[in-house]
């Protein structure tokens, strides 16, 4: 199936332009390897996360007055889980 040309509303072309050049850069620093490019960006998405919830965990309740946790109930609705265990 070809790729179907961006929205309208997709980055502007200076952005793209920086994109482009962190894509060419990431895949010159795994030698290459495209597949080993996506795993180190998995890597450190995954680190990302991690950091992510434990500043949140460390933030005061009641400074952000809940947004968190409504946040996360709508990542999971978005999702399809209804955060049962």
């Amino acid at each position: 199936m070809p790729l179907s040309a961006p929205p309208a509303h997709a980055t502007p072309p200076i952005e793209d332009a920086a994109l482009e050049a962190a894509v060419d850069q990431i895949i010159a620093d795994c030698d290459g390897n495209q597949r080993a490019a996506i795993r180190a960006l998995v890597v450190a998405t995954g680190f990302l996360e991690r950091e992510l919830d434990r500043v949140r965990a460390e933030v005061s309740h009641g400074f952000v007055r809940g947004r968190y946790d409504n946040l996360a109930h709508a990542e999971q609705l978005a999702s399809g889980h209804s955060g049962e265990r």
